[in-house]
């Protein structure tokens, strides 16, 4: 028995949606595993939501990198709840897709009760790895999982947000702006309704910015 649990947020790109639609569940369903999908929930003002990016509004706070809430409550907290309300008292055997570098993401402590096992480490298979298993199938590149709004997203991924994903993005300076230390913690290094206002693109952006790695 094995069946795949997705953790949705409700703030995954589209592209991500798409492609668990087109290859995900089908693959799945053809070896005859189930594919289900779980959603954290909090009680805020009186208000159910299952929504991080609702949460995060009326909490008026935004992901931090410091402060990695998302993932315990709209991540870890309901996969947990699912597999102690579906298996109590069971000791589950865990597989975690963590690719061998970047093998420093390891938290075995947010598992404990469980029995963990990470096969890409395992068998050394690094994220490009991935990458030409998932060509030699067949299947198109997926984009990175992660929300729409996540701070750890790269300049790129920013920007093709801003370009692909314009209701997106004005969600995000939305969600930004709405934060009770506005414009003191923000998404990105300057505030997004900035970076619409001055820059077309990404190109534009970089034009004579250093190549320094201090923060993206």
């Amino acid at each position: 028995v094995g069946f795949v649990i997705f953790a949705d947020t409700g703030a995954e790109k589209p592209e991500t949606y798409l492609y668990i639609e087109k290859y995900v569940r089908p693959y799945l369903k053809e070896i005859g595993k189930e594919f289900i999908v779980v959603k954290g929930k909090e009680r805020i003002n009186s208000k159910e939501v299952s929504n991080l990016y609702d949460a995060c509004y009326l909490w008026k706070v935004i992901p931090s990198r410091m402060l990695r809430f998302c993932t315990d409550k709209f991540k870890i907290k309901p996969i947990k709840q699912y597999l102690q309300n579906n298996f109590p008292g069971e000791i589950i055997k865990a597989v975690i897709g963590i690719a061998y570098d970047e093998a420093y993401r390891i938290n075995n402590i947010r598992w404990d009760g469980q029995e963990i096992w990470y096969p890409l480490i395992e068998k050394k298979i690094t994220r490009q790895g991935c990458i030409n298993i998932i060509k030699n199938a067949g299947w198109e590149i997926p984009v990175k999982s992660g929300c729409f709004f996540c701070p750890f997203q790269s300049k790129k991924e920013w920007f093709d947000l801003k370009n692909n994903h314009q209701n997106l993005w004005e969600l995000a300076i939305a969600l930004e702006k709405n934060g009770s230390r506005y414009p003191e913690i923000l998404l990105w290094k300057e505030p997004l309704e900035e970076i619409d206002k001055k820059y077309i693109s990404i190109e534009s952006y970089m034009e004579g910015e250093c190549e320094g790695v201090c923060f993206l």
